[in-house]
Order: structure tokens, then C-alpha cells, then sequence
């Protein structure tokens, strides 16, 4: 059945109305989806700034993690977390003092949540052999 040249305009303008349509609800579902993702999303660039192995003027034991300051009373304690590479130190730093836990550290830092995990383990195990060499050199 031909439809009339009328019709025919009408049938393709109701067609790119419904195709405009599914297109916008999909951006929204999207929209929504992201979310989350979009408010813990850090550019790289301000990962790479967000520990800095300079000591700070106000004391040597305040970090610096997602731009937030972070001060260390324990004088070994900073001095263990100096030692650690920024990768390493920021791990800690926002699993333990801002109450990140590993899925949220691997949206900020666009790695796998096991492999942050990983890292805390060993580094926490890396920060207890530093400590434990520290206190046997004031012993002796």
C-alpha cells in the first residue's frame, strides 16, 4: 500500500520524533548511571599533585591526599610514610585516614580494586619492616 506524499512526511517525521527520543532517554539513563563515577572523578593530573614528596612549611608531618591536608602525629610514622613512593603513599593515605575503601581508591586512581588491595598489603608490610629497623637503631 503506497501511502500519499502527505502521509509519507508524516510517517518519517513521527519516525525521527521517536528516534530523537530513545536517543535522549538513553543519554539521560547514561546520565544517571555515571553518577557516582563522576562525583569521585579525579583528573590524572591532579592524582600526580596530590602527595608531594616536599616537606610542607607548616610541618614535616602533614601530607597532602585529594588536596586535603593530612597531619601524622607520630614522628615515625612520618617518617615511615616518606620513605614510601606517592603511588603507595596516597593508597594509605586515603584507605586510612579518609576512609576510602579499595573500590573507591581504584575509581580515583583508574586501577583495579584488587591490585590496589595488593599494594596496601605490601606496603603495609614494607611500613611495618621501616618501623621495626627504626626502633632497633634507637635501641642501639
Amino acid at each position: 500500500m503506497a501511502l500519499s506524499p502527505e502521509n509519507q512526511h508524516r510517517v518519517e517525521c513521527e519516525f525521527d520524533s521517536f528516534c530523537k527520543t530513545v536517543v535522549k532517554n538513553h543519554a539521560h539513563d547514561l546520565d544517571r548511571k555515571n553518577k557516582p563515577y563522576r562525583e569521585n572523578e579525579v583528573l590524572c593530573a591532579e592524582v600526580a599533585n596530590a602527595v608531594t614528596n616536599e616537606p610542607d612549611p607548616f610541618g614535616e608531618n602533614r601530607f597532602f591526599a585529594m588536596h586535603l591536608p593530612i597531619n601524622i602525629e607520630s614522628d615515625a610514622l612520618s617518617e615511615a610514610m616518606r620513605t614510601l613512593s606517592e603511588r603507595k603513599r596516597l593508597i594509605i593515605l586515603l584507605f586510612y585516614f579518609l576512609d576510602m575503601n579499595d573500590r573507591e581508591i581504584s575509581e580515583c586512581l583508574h586501577s583495579v580494586r584488587t591490585t590496589i588491595r595488593d599494594t596496601r598489603t605490601r606496603t603495609l608490610k614494607e611500613m611495618r619492616e621501616i618501623l621495626e629497623n627504626q626502633q632497633k637503631k634507637k635501641k642501639l
